[in-house]
């Protein structure tokens, strides 16, 4: 008779684990999605290219945003030349060789540069992490602003949350408890 209700209450564990493992890796899947979030140092590299139809190899830098909405001081950045700062903007123009600023960012989840694209614009390179990309700033305009977006890939981690793992858990287990363990009466 012990042993009956051992194997009830085993079955229901083992009932219940295999259920919250297969709603963990279908439909609860979203939930335990997280940003891989990094500290960086990202370097901005005015690359001395240019798009064959501009006329020079500018670069400027309107704002930096971390994290959706941290805006980046950008007089706390600091310059080597040719970089320089032009009002509110870091600008670089005609370089003769690539020049690059370093910007050190924690915690990072979102990056969002905002350039200045127009017809003497040159190319930039982004580096960071695994990212390295260029960017053409080229556009046949007097001035319009461009935003250069990255996000951080999610990557599926349960065991960052064990304590919701453990609720999911009980909220099977009971019901699967209730129906299925019923205690003899006593005659």
């Amino acid at each position: 008779m012990r042993q009956i209700k051992l194997l009830k209450i085993l079955y229901i564990a083992i009932l219940s684990l295999i259920i919250t493992f297969l709603s963990t890796v279908t439909w609860l899947h979203p939930i335990f999605m997280v940003k891989n979030v990094q500290d960086q140092q990202v370097k901005i590299i005015a690359t001395d290219t240019k798009d064959y139809a501009s006329f020079g190899t500018e670069v400027r830098i309107v704002s930096i945003t971390t994290n959706a909405n941290n805006k980046v001081d950008l007089r706390a950045i600091p310059l080597e030349t040719p970089w320089k700062r032009d009002g509110d903007l870091l600008v670089c123009y005609d370089t003769n060789s690539p020049a690059g600023i370093i910007v050190n960012l924690k915690a990072l989840e979102s990056l969002d540069i905002e350039f200045v694209k127009q017809r003497g614009s040159g190319k930039v390179d982004i580096q960071f992490g695994e990212v390295k990309e260029t960017v053409n700033l080229y556009k046949d305009t007097d001035w319009e602003k461009f935003t250069w977006h990255w996000g951080a890939e999610k990557r599926f981690r349960p065991l960052t949350r064990p304590d919701l793992l453990v609720e999911i858990y009980i909220m099977i287990a009971v019901p699967i408890a209730f129906i299925l363990y019923r205690p003899e009466k006593d005659k």
